[in-house]
């Protein structure tokens, strides 16, 4: 049996399920489409859960870069409001989605050992 991987903009177009493992060229990313309250509002979120890169050999390349770069311009004029990127374990990352204009989610009950972090960023308001 063969089972059809989608790409995002297939996903974005609404043909699947409200999650699903998409590819995109070297990545395959496991995301969903939901709604999260941020700062006491009610956003639709595209969300990032998971992200694989196809080679280990690839990795520092700058291959999710240009993925996030092209997500946030396709994203634009969507139903979605928010981008939302779950679980970074890498303090490298989280210092990359900072540097990226993303805002760490601010947990209501924080747990001091807790290394990591989701993080969020308004595409549309």
């Amino acid at each position: 049996m063969i089972v059809h991987i989608p790409t995002v903009h297939e996903f974005i177009g609404g043909a699947y399920s409200r999650s699903a493992w998409v590819k995109h060229p070297d990545l395959t990313l496991y995301v969903r489409s939901s709604k999260r309250v941020i700062d006491n509002k009610l956003y639709t979120t595209f969300e990032i859960a998971n992200v694989s890169i196809k080679l280990e050999r690839k990795l520092g390349q700058g291959h999710f870069t240009r993925f996030l770069n092209s997500l946030e311009i396709i994203l634009t004029g969507t139903k979605y409001q928010v981008l939302y990127v779950e679980n970074v374990f890498e303090v490298r990352f989280q210092k990359f989605f900072l540097r990226k204009g993303f805002k760490e989610v601010e947990l209501p009950f924080p747990d001091p050992h807790e290394t990591t972090r989701s993080y969020h960023k308004v595409i549309n308001k």
